[in-house]
């Protein structure tokens, strides 16, 4: 598996982006969005999309230099047009919008619509972290998911981020989808050759299957992914659909209009002091790492532990990527005419 530098695999994702269609800006922007996602072991969030997200540059289903705008606005809260332009930029400008409003008001909730792709939502919700605040970022996507009963793909993977910041301890930062695995997961798969646990997906007729082609045909989804702790996961996503999508102004997944997200932001010490929050964050995952651990268990981790975790080895080893995501990157720089002189174990 080769490994690389994260400062070069976002000069070879940039250097495509640009080639692709995109503006300089942007290029770099996402790029280093798919290169923090692989830092933290999200690699279905990675560059794992970097050709997909080309194809899309060049199809015009992602509009270049196009940036969200406002349509509506309160004190607390905001509606933005992501106007089909890069979700990773829609989403950033929604975090950076219920921020400010957070730190005037104490809370900002700001809806999007029209959104392609976002990527991690961590990522937006962890910008939060910054300013002392505890961020919330939700989105729904294209169906692929079965609602608990059924066996058609109805809703989106519907994932949610929240960060809260600690004090000497690491933040949480929550980061999940409301389906059983991402259908990047099956994506990447897929792409190894390999079969996924019995449980993950069903086929177009509904049975379980353990092929990732039961997935993804050539004209997108065919079977369904299943959501997470039967009805309960299937509630949370339901939510997550009315949420994301009915109340952002792009419908529900299966209407197939998009991305929608939701986010929002709360200003900790509008409701008590930060040192204080920070305090007892810090004990209370300080009594959950001490308790008694279950047979098999060494360490008990928090929400998004593993993944700083992780990001900081990968900054200090490189970043080992799958032969078979490395060879499309490959491929597609060959499509676009760009010499990629870098090679493994960078």
């Amino acid at each position: 598996m080769p490994t690389f530098r994260a400062k070069d695999l976002m000069k070879i994702a940039a250097s495509l982006l640009e080639r692709a269609g995109a503006t300089r800006e942007e290029s770099h922007l996402v790029a280093e969005s798919l290169v923090e996602a692989d830092l933290c072991g999200h690699e279905t969030h990675g560059l794992m999309r970097l050709g997909q997200y080309t194809d899309w540059l060049r199809n015009g289903r992602i509009k270049a230099g196009v940036r969200p705008i406002v349509l509506k606005e309160g004190p607390t809260t905001a509606i933005l047009d992501g106007r089909w332009g890069f979700g990773q930029v829609t989403a950033r400008e929604a975090m950076r919008i219920a921020l400010d409003k957070a730190q005037n008001y104490a809370i900002g909730l700001v809806a999007a619509h029209n959104c392609n792709h976002v990527g991690r939502l961590g990522e937006y919700a962890s910008l939060a972290l910054a300013r002392d605040m505890i961020g919330l970022v939700l989105c729904n996507d294209y169906p692929g998911v079965a609602p608990y009963g059924s066996i058609d793909p109805l809703m989106g993977t519907n994932p949610l981020s929240i960060a809260i910041p600690a004090g000497k301890a690491r933040p949480i930062v929550l980061d999940m989808a409301t389906s059983i695995v991402s259908g990047g997961t099956v994506r990447l798969a897929r792409l190894k050759g390999e079969r996924i646990p019995i449980g993950w997906i069903i086929d177009k007729e509904g049975r379980p299957s353990t092929d990732p082609a039961d997935l993804h045909g050539p004209m997108g989804v065919i079977g369904a992914l299943l959501p997470f702790g039967g009805h309960k996961g299937s509630g949370l996503g339901i939510v997550i659909e009315i949420l994301g999508g009915a109340l952002a102004g792009s419908g529900c997944s299966h209407e197939n209009k998009g991305s929608g997200l939701l986010a929002a932001a709360i200003k900790v010490d509008a409701f008590c002091p930060i040192d204080e929050f920070k305090a007892r964050v810090d004990r209370f995952i300080e009594t959950v790492k001490s308790s008694r651990k279950a047979e098999g268990f060494e360490e008990i981790l928090m929400p998004g532990e593993r993944a700083q975790r992780l990001r900081e080895e990968r900054l200090k080893k490189g970043i080992p990527l799958e032969e078979a995501v490395w060879k499309g990157i490959l491929a597609k720089a060959s499509e676009l005419q760009i010499d990629l002189s870098l090679s493994g174990d960078g």
